[in-house]
């Protein structure tokens, strides 16, 4: 095993163990285009066939038992290589979750980082909002699962700036922003809230709602400047990046760490942001949360 080698590249000696890949995989944070695995002959071997090897040893065996986690049926094993093989959340020793934490997760799709905070690292609580129907039911069955329905509380429904009805597109198993190109039938109309709305007074927020995370973090602004969360965003343009980071220092915010994509050979327009925020103690209940509309 090799933790390291030429930019953007992370070299593995195949064939390995998928308990390896667990250990090893968790602790970077790559795009899948752009991890790369080598054979011991020096063969390229795509990530795509990294996981087929990994499938035939039946990944979700591995993941109970290295986290503890049971993943139902129904659960797509590519949306859970994010979370349990990159680590993509927990990279940062200040965020990761623990025994007093209150978790809001946002974009909670089938349940991965609710399983990781509620199982593995034995939160007190993660309210899981997730508007698709459909990854909504397999995050109940996942919670159910695992016995953890007292401690994954799911809510079947956006977040945004604003409480209300929104317009939005059905993509994939994802809920994006709406388009022209949109065709009709993937057009659908969703329940939403704030995170100041629904008063959970969490202690760490994580975002990836594929476009929508300024508009969240704009309905969370009392939430900011009253709990002062850790904060975790996902944001999908450079754009919305700088839009967020500006929202979040307005709110007395610091960005303590970035993770992107484009470090590993993402192209500009298709890379992905890891945006880590922490308020200094020095800004704690110091910030109006009219005054953070305000500057915007």
């Amino acid at each position: 095993m090799i933790p390291h080698g030429r930019a953007g590249v992370t070299e593995l000696r195949l064939p390995i163990s998928p308990t390896t890949v667990l250990e090893t995989g968790r602790r970077l944070w790559h795009g899948a285009k752009w991890l790369v695995y080598y054979s011991g002959q020096g063969d390229v071997v795509s990530l795509k066939h990294v996981f087929e090897y990994l499938r035939a040893f039946d990944v979700p065996i591995r993941i109970r038992r290295y986290y503890g986690i049971r993943l139902s049926n129904s659960t797509p094993l590519g949306a859970m290589k994010g979370v349990f093989l990159f680590g993509i959340y927990t990279r940062h020793p200040e965020f990761l979750p623990g025994p007093s934490d209150v978790v809001a997760d946002i974009g909670a799709q089938y349940g991965d980082y609710a399983l990781l905070c509620a199982i593995h690292y034995r939160v007190r609580a993660v309210y899981s909002f997730e508007p698709n129907p459909v990854t909504f039911a397999v995050l109940v069955e996942n919670a159910r699962a695992n016995d953890a329905s007292d401690r994954i509380l799911p809510f079947n429904l956006a977040l945004g700036a604003r409480s209300g009805v929104s317009a939005a597109s059905l993509r994939g198993d994802m809920i994006v922003k709406p388009s022209e190109s949109d065709r009709n039938e993937d057009r659908h109309t969703v329940t939403v809230a704030t995170l100041d709305s629904v008063s959970i007074h969490p202690t760490l927020v994580k975002i990836d709602t594929e476009g929508f995370e300024l508009d969240i973090l704009r309905g969370s602004a009392d939430t900011l400047a009253k709990e002062a969360p850790r904060v975790i965003v996902e944001a999908h343009s450079r754009d919305l990046r700088n839009q967020c980071v500006e929202f979040m220092e307005a709110a007395g915010y610091s960005l303590r760490h970035e993770d992107s994509t484009e470090q590993y050979g993402a192209k500009h327009d298709s890379a992905t942001w890891n945006l880590f925020f922490l308020k200094p103690e020095s800004m704690r209940n110091k910030m109006n949360p009219n005054t953070i509309m305000a500057t915007l």
